[in-house]
This record gives C-alpha cells, sequence and structure tokens, in this order.
C-alpha cells in the first residue's frame, strides 16, 4: 500500500511539474482537471479505480463532493494527513 501511495503520489507530482494545462473534465497526460489528476495518478500507480465524469464546474453543487467522500473515506483530522493523501476545498 505505502509504495501505492508513493506511486501514485509521483505521478501526480509529474504532471504538475510537466506543468500540465487545466481542463474541465480533462482526463490526459496534457489537461487534467482536479479529478482527472487523481484518477490518472492513482491507475498509474496501478489503482482500479470508478472515474466520475458527470459533474458540473461547481463541484459543492452537484454532489461530486459527497461522490468523493464516499470513495475515499470521511476527512481526517489534520495532524494525520501523510503525503498523497487528497485534499477537498471550499471557496467561501
Amino acid at each position: 500500500m505505502q509504495q501505492q501511495r508513493l506511486d501514485t503520489l509521483a505521478h501526480a507530482r509529474g504532471l504538475v511539474a510537466k506543468r500540465v494545462r487545466w481542463r474541465h473534465r480533462g482526463r490526459t497526460e496534457w489537461a487534467v482537471d482536479c479529478v482527472g489528476l487523481i484518477v490518472l495518478s492513482l491507475r498509474a500507480a496501478g489503482l482500479v479505480i470508478e472515474d466520475e465524469k458527470h459533474y458540473g464546474r461547481e463541484p459543492w453543487k452537484d454532489g461530486l463532493r459527497q461522490k468523493m467522500q464516499r470513495r475515499f473515506g470521511n476527512p481526517i483530522a489534520e495532524h494525520l494527513w501523510q503525503p498523497g493523501d487528497i485534499a477537498l476545498f471550499k471557496s467561501p
């Protein structure tokens, strides 16, 4: 499990380092969105993950946050965070 976490993190960091463009619902090595970054990185680490592509540009109103929470679990306390954890942010 730890190696998959490291592989996932390395792939995500590689995409960021390549300055991959942002594109809503992007799922390619040249354009991703937040969910696409997670999906591609988990798959690159050999994890099978169901992709969620049916969401709008406002994830707090269309259920994406709830779907992510069902898939990855409830939020954890900040002192338990580890590299590779998924952070969900909400604009005020």
